[in-house]
């Protein structure tokens, strides 16, 4: 049983930079992507406090965000980006 992976454009439209600029992230994203069809909670992934249905993923430097509804089976990309050493600090 299969959960349907929604990509919003601003998502398609980074992968699509990245692809070019950076094809061996962009290929392990993808597979990072599409592996969530088939688990969406995989054992690396973890939950977001205070963001009800929102999890992140890591791929290298790169962070997954996104939600899981499991009545409609779907998984819902919210977001990707770099981890950068200004990621986590307070502003």
């Amino acid at each position: 049983m299969a959960y349907r992976i929604e990509l919003p454009k601003d998502v398609l439209r980074f992968l699509d930079r990245l692809s070019k600029s950076s094809p061996e992230d962009y290929l392990r994203i993808d597979s990072a992507i599409d592996a969530l069809g088939s688990e969406p909670r995989p054992k690396n992934a973890k939950k977001l406090r205070g963001r009800a249905p929102l999890y992140r993923l890591r791929v290298g430097s790169y962070r997954i965000i996104y939600a899981v509804f499991d009545p409609d089976r779907l998984v819902t990309i919210e977001g990707i980006g770099r981890r950068t050493t200004t990621t986590y600090k307070e502003r």
